[in-house]
């Protein structure tokens, strides 16, 4: 039993609203270098301050290379009116190698005055602090998993005490925090702690072969040799990576958080099936892949080449083969399908974005949909599953240089409301978008079904019903979803039914 005096840090204004915000609730004891027991307890960390003068610029931000076991901190903000509010839970992305609940771009300001609830965000361990694999009690692996499922626990028990209703709680996360989403949807350990998931842009289902325990055993002990004590450098040893696409696995199937790998899981009805479930992806997923992942010569953020239809056609082709699976991929099959109605007529912009398009699909956007897919057929479908697609650049984008289009994060500032906090930074449009947004995930968060959707905000009386996946009588699946554009929104079906069903799906399950 622990007893903890909470004092409001910070009481905000905004859009005719006030708000409570509170952060670093808990913590780990750090010291010693050994896996501990999170506790509670208050502690004051540093925070991003609106400012009221001079408008901050947005810029990316720099990856923080300073480690340390004593980073597990929840941000609060609350709404200072009526109570019980629904709850949205916040992971941030990364990669799991790296990120913070703390960046600028993820304050919660903005999504909870707007949206009438309360919103949370949590750090947890990350790359070898969070992910080490040794077999052994002090290295179980899922770490920082299990530092998710504790926050979650926490939410559940004390949300109360802040405004929130412990019934109507939200897991949110996007690329790796979509991972981290997805991974709790299945884990028997934390899927009975929240009740509607978000996935943006990722979603824990590949069989890349190397996802075993005597497969990281062996990771992780090559990389020690090899590198030495310095456990976060392992992660960038890329002898230690394969495939073209130069990522570190770090989730293990360890038997306990994960029982079975995802697909596996989904297959055996072994997951939260009365889940509410929201999937999104954006329109150029995998256009920073190629910079940081694969050739950041050949694909620069600034400077990128120029290459010809013969060329691009054959780096598709190459990169595609080269990928991570654990069947060969026919990557002339790949470049065929995505190069088909192309030429030397087409820009060299076209070409590349195309590229990034491909390996976006295999990376992030099919394992999204699929696991929306799986989830809806596998629940005997009894899960409610509705699904956005993102496809308006945004600028200034904290993520992405501009020839990477609509890029991976490109909807993380209309969610957040950053045009809202940098207003002089953003056109009409990127307000209204991010007006709908805010407004539907709310939506989602407090009904978890049968929500409304607002095709543009400033059309109150436009309300429609935005329409959930639902199966024909052979019980095929079909997927509505709403595309986000620049020019407006509309609704469709069946987003990359060919790239997803027709090839990656093959080697992704």
């Amino acid at each position: 039993m622990f007893s903890i005096n909470i004092c409001i840090e910070r009481r905000v204004h905004i859009s005719k609203a006030t708000l409570n915000y509170l952060n670093g609730l808990y913590e780990t004891e750090p010291g010693n270098g050994e896996l501990r027991d999170p506790y509670l307890r208050l502690h004051a960390v540093e925070t991003y301050l609106i400012k009221k003068s001079e408008p901050t610029k947005l810029k990316k931000s720099v990856t923080n290379k300073s480690f340390s076991e004593d980073c597990l901190y929840l941000n609060v903000w609350s709404p200072n009116n009526e109570s019980p509010k629904a709850v949205m839970v916040w992971i941030h992305g990364g990669a799991l190698l790296a990120g913070s609940a703390s960046e600028f771009y993820y304050e919660g300001s903005v999504l909870a005055a707007k949206g009438n609830v309360v919103v949370v965000s949590m750090n947890y361990r990350l790359n070898a602090l969070g992910f080490l694999y040794a077999g052994a009690d002090e290295a179980p692996g899922n770490v920082g998993l299990w530092d998710q499922a504790l926050a979650l626990e926490w939410i559940k028990d004390n949300i109360r005490y802040f405004g929130g209703d412990d019934s109507r709680i939200t897991l949110f996360g996007e690329s790796a925090g979509g991972w981290s989403v997805s991974l709790h949807v299945l884990s028997p350990v934390s899927r009975h702690l929240f009740h509607n998931a978000i996935l943006n842009s990722g979603a824990y289902l590949y069989n890349l072969g190397d996802d075993r325990p005597e497969d990281h055993v062996t990771k992780w002990l090559k990389g020690a040799k090899s590198i030495g004590c310095e456990l976060v450098a392992i992660t960038d040893d890329k002898a230690l990576m394969f495939g073209s696409i130069k990522l570190f696995t770090l989730v293990v199937i360890d038997g306990e958080f994960l029982p079975e790998r995802p697909i596996e899981m989904l297959r055996n009805r072994d997951f939260s099936a009365n889940i509410h479930l929201l999937v999104s992806t954006t329109e150029d997923e995998g256009s920073f892949l190629l910079s940081g992942f694969y050739d950041s010569d050949k694909f620069d953020e600034q400077n990128p080449k120029n290459l010809s239809f013969a060329e691009a056609f054959h780096e598709l082709k190459v990169v595609s083969e080269e990928s991570s699976s654990l069947i060969p991929i026919d990557g002339k099959s790949v470049a065929k399908l995505y190069f088909s109605g192309l030429s030397d007529r087409n820009s060299f912009a076209e070409l590349r974005r195309r590229l990034g398009v491909a390996i976006g699909d295999y990376f992030l956007s099919c394992p999204t949909l699929e696991f929306a897919k799986q989830v809806f057929i596998n629940s005997d479908f009894a899960a409610k599953v509705w699904q956005y697609f993102f496809n308006a650049q945004f600028g200034p984008n904290a993520f992405c240089a501009h020839w990477m289009g609509v890029c991976h994060g490109n909807d993380i500032s209309p969610m957040f409301g950053l045009p809202f906090r940098f207003g002089e930074q953003f056109g009409e449009r990127e307000k209204e978008i991010s007006e709908q947004m805010i407004a539907f995930l709310a939506s989602f968060a407090k009904n978890g079904f049968n929500f409304h959707l607002f095709l543009s905000p400033s059309d109150r009386n436009g309300v429609q019903l935005w329409e959930q996946y639902f199966r024909l009588a052979n019980n095929e699946v079909v997927a509505p979803f709403l595309e986000i554009g620049v020019s407006g929104s509309e609704r469709k079906v069946g987003l990359k039914a060919n790239e997803c069903e027709r090839l990656w799906n093959r080697y992704l399950l």
